[in-house]
């Protein structure tokens, strides 16, 4: 499998950055500003900002169970930084092309934390994404190179 690439976007003047994971500075990283811009929808109700004490700063969130993993990363004293929507993955597998924004990146004291959130019921019993095509086989292309590819399966309840 070819090393996946991503693209960002700095901090310092927005410009596109693409770039193969592993070429990819901690500082560019660390400086990166969400990928997308978050969507509210009319009746959309478990979106928002968090006041992150990590960053002195408010991080998005678009669901409850984001917002939990939000906390617990927020809480952690080994996490230095919280990067919403950080950088857009793009990644070949099985020889098609695939492309996913990832919820956080973390920033720790062991390296960086690529992380996705998704309810249990979009995960197979085995722990793979349901549906062909699914963002995570992006962010587990990502597990090759990185130390740490955390994808969060909870419980959802309204």
């Amino acid at each position: 499998m070819p090393l996946p690439n991503i693209s960002l976007r700095s901090e310092d003047s927005l410009k596109e950055s693409c770039i193969e994971w592993d070429h990819a500075s901690l500082e560019l990283i660390g400086n990166a500003v969400p990928w997308r811009m978050f969507r509210w929808r009319h009746g959309q109700k478990h979106s928002g900002t968090y006041w992150s004490a990590t960053d002195q700063a408010h991080v998005v969130y678009e669901s409850r169970l984001e917002l939990t993993r939000l906390l617990f990363a927020d809480f952690d004293p080994a996490v230095s930084r919280i990067i919403a929507q950080p950088f857009l993955i793009r990644t070949s597998i099985a020889k098609r092309p695939r492309r996913h924004v990832p919820d956080y990146l973390l920033l720790t004291d062991d390296g960086p934390v690529v992380v996705d959130v998704k309810p249990r019921t979009q995960l197979d019993p085995l722990g793979s994404a349901v549906g062909s095509g699914s963002g995570l086989d992006s962010v587990r292309a990502l597990s090759a190179v990185i130390a740490e590819v955390s994808i969060v399966a909870m419980s959802s309840s309204s």
